[in-house]
């Protein structure tokens, strides 16, 4: 069958001498790995649309929904995101986050939800003033989605009661207070943000501004979280620890030095 439908590209990879293996998140079909035939061509025009996180329009043949499919044609949607290319640190935010949205949407049956999610973090990344805060939020929101939502042991803790110190009990998706020598904890200041975060009412609607302090080992948690609940590590990680956590979680990455 064939089907057209507007994707983001999560990544590709050498499949023949000529031909791409591609992994798009799709609006209509959810995650899809399909051949891209010719597309390591240099002559070829296209070249653009398997760039990780472009923006395309794409015609695929697949004979069923979890078959491998072709690649008919592809061009990129006026509206993309060309911010990525020119802001390295957005770019390994935006990686990030979609790397796990793509994961979450590839381990549920295919939704809209997923690639309209993905969209609308793209869109906002592009002009957040904090786009690692903006990264948190979309990590945490995922948790709820992918059926393990984050909860604190004490559901009356308050940003001046927590713990100086908090761990992260796996199997029940809960934080509770630290043991003194306990490895891989949270500091106080990272959690005080993540239960402000957790606790907003709004819905999401506005951009929230997490202090660099907090964010960078509120971040680099998340990144364990998420590897933990996938059994494997998350590519765009490491890009990120060097590009960006490695000197400072701006929250205005477009004046990091």
């Amino acid at each position: 069958m064939m089907h057209k439908t507007p994707a983001i590209v999560l990544g590709h990879s050498p499949y023949s001498e000529s031909t791409l293996l591609v992994r798009l998140l799709t609006r209509e079909l959810g995650v899809v790995r399909a051949m891209a035939k010719g597309a390591r061509r240099k002559e070829r025009r296209d070249q653009a649309c398997w760039e990780p996180l472009a923006h395309i329009d794409v015609l695929l043949s697949l004979s069923g929904p979890d078959a491998l499919g072709n690649v008919i044609e592809a061009s990129p949607r006026t509206e993309g995101w060309p911010w990525l290319r020119r802001d390295l640190d957005r770019f390994a935010f935006a990686a990030l986050g979609v790397e796990v949205l793509g994961a979450v949407a590839g381990l549920h049956p295919p939704s809209p939800l997923y690639y309209v999610a993905g969209e609308r973090y793209l869109d906002r990344l592009g002009g957040a003033v904090a786009p690692g805060s903006l990264t948190i939020a979309l990590l945490l929101g995922l948790l709820d989605e992918a059926g393990f939502p984050l909860r604190f042991a004490d559901p009356d803790w308050s940003p001046e009661t927590l713990p100086e110190r908090l761990a992260w009990d796996e199997t029940l998706s809960l934080l509770r207070e630290a043991e003194p020598l306990e490895p891989a904890t949270i500091p106080r200041p990272a959690a005080v943000a993540l239960l402000e975060l957790l606790r907003a009412s709004d819905g999401g609607a506005a951009e929230p501004r997490i202090p660099p302090s907090a964010g960078r080992p509120l971040l680099r948690w998340l990144v364990r979280v998420w590897e933990t609940h996938l059994r494997r590590p998350l590519a765009s990680a490491h890009f990120l620890e060097k590009m960006v956590l490695d000197q400072s979680l701006s929250n205005n990455a477009t004046k990091r030095r």
